[in-house]
């Protein structure tokens, strides 16, 4: 497999671009986030950072590529792996970086 053949570069750009969504959002968290949730410093560090470096956007084009030279497997195979492969590395990282879900989170008894 050569390298135009299968865009391995930009799935692992998005991945790390995910995985760095992931601690950010965490760390961004209201309940016990590390960084201050400000819109500005969200919207510089998420949308700044990470939409600079993640590329969803070539996924697209290397999508419309790849069915342009008939290989419709290929495009729909990377399209889910992209999708699926992101979401989970982003998971990963909010999870390592120590994020919770409210739901997750057991009222203390003085709460009840």
């Amino acid at each position: 497999m050569t390298p135009e053949s299968f865009p391995a570069t930009i799935l692992v750009v998005n991945l790390v671009a995910s995985a760095l969504l992931g601690v950010l959002l965490a760390m961004l968290d209201d309940r016990r986030g590390a960084l201050p949730n400000r819109p500005v410093v969200r919207a510089f560090l998420v949308a700044g950072v990470v939409g600079a470096l993640g590329t969803l956007s070539a996924v697209a084009v290397d999508i419309a590529r790849l069915l342009a030279e008939d290989r419709t497997g290929t495009a729909v195979g990377y399209g889910v792996v992209t999708l699926v492969a992101c979401t989970g590395v982003l998971v990963v990282g909010l999870t390592a970086a120590g994020w919770r879900p409210a739901w997750h989170t057991m009222p203390e008894e003085d709460e009840l």
